[in-house]
C-alpha cells in the first residue's frame, strides 16, 4: 500500500538508520547533514559521531563503566618526580548528560494518586469523572441484577 509513497521516520531508534533511503540529521533546529548511510557514516561527521557516542553509552550500560568513552577526551603527559617516571592521565567530560535514551526506573507496589492524577490531567478531568461515574453506574446495576 505505501511501496510508492514517501514516508518520513522521525526517530531516536539510530539502529533503524541504515534501513533508510535518506537521512537528513538535524541538530539545534538545523540540517547538518543529508545523505545515505554509508556516505554520512564516511564523511565522520555529526551522524557518525551519534552512532560512535550512543555504541560508547550502550557498551557502559551493558559491560559496566570503565570510565572511557568517546565523550570524554584524554590527555597523557609524562613527568618526573623524584626520579621516579609517572604517567599522569586527565581526563575532561563533555556532557554527562548527553545520552540517546534514559534509562527507565521500575517501582514495585501499587500506582501513586500522583500517577492517577497524571493520567486524569492527560485526559481531561471532565472525561477522567465521567469515566469513574460509569463505572460506577456499571458496578451498582450488576450489583442490583
Amino acid at each position: 500500500m505505501l511501496k510508492d509513497k514517501t514516508r518520513i521516520l522521525v526517530t531516536h531508534a539510530i539502529h533503524h538508520l541504515e534501513e533508510t533511503d535518506q537521512i537528513v540529521v538535524l541538530k539545534d533546529k538545523r540540517i547538518v547533514e543529508v545523505g545515505q548511510y554509508n556516505v554520512l557514516m564516511d564523511a565522520k561527521a555529526s551522524l557518525y559521531q551519534l552512532i560512535t557516542d550512543y555504541t560508547v553509552n550502550q557498551g557502559k550500560k551493558e559491560g559496566g563503566d570503565s570510565g572511557e568513552g568517546s565523550n570524554e577526551q584524554e590527555e597523557e603527559d609524562d613527568t618526573t618526580q623524584d626520579g621516579n617516571d609517572k604517567e599522569v592521565t586527565a581526563i575532561e567530560k563533555k556532557d554527562d548528560k548527553a545520552e540517546l535514551v534514559a534509562e527507565e526506573t521500575m517501582v514495585l507496589g501499587g500506582v501513586s494518586w500522583r500517577m492517577y492524577n497524571t493520567y486524569a490531567k492527560a485526559a481531561s478531568y471532565k472525561y477522567s469523572l465521567a469515566a469513574i461515574a460509569m463505572f460506577v453506574i456499571g458496578q451498582a446495576v450488576q450489583v442490583r441484577n
